[in-house]
């Protein structure tokens, strides 16, 4: 029983060593590309993304500048003046 409980404490003192290490291991720019071009798939309008950061512990996924632009089937939105009235 004793046994197992050191593999147990030796498997998990690994994963969290691996959790540490895998972000500054890989580089989430190198899918820059292939991120960008599914999102402007899924989504039918242009996407344009910064750089892109990736952490484990806490556990996130960032884009610095995210674009997403307008619908091509739509005309783009005409915006009318209004006036401001002080009372």
């Amino acid at each position: 029983m004793r046994k197992l409980a050191i593999a147990v404490v030796i498997i998990l003192a690994l994963v969290v060593i691996v959790a540490l290490i895998l972000p500054s291991v890989i580089d989430v720019n190198s899918y820059h590309d292939r991120i960008q071009a599914e999102l402007q798939q899924k989504l039918g309008r242009p996407v344009s993304l910064g750089s892109l950061h990736l952490s484990i512990l806490p556990l996130y996924f960032s884009a610095e500048n995210p674009v997403i632009g307008e619908d091509p089937n739509f005309p783009p939105a005409t915006l009318l003046p209004r006036r401001i009235r002080s009372t």
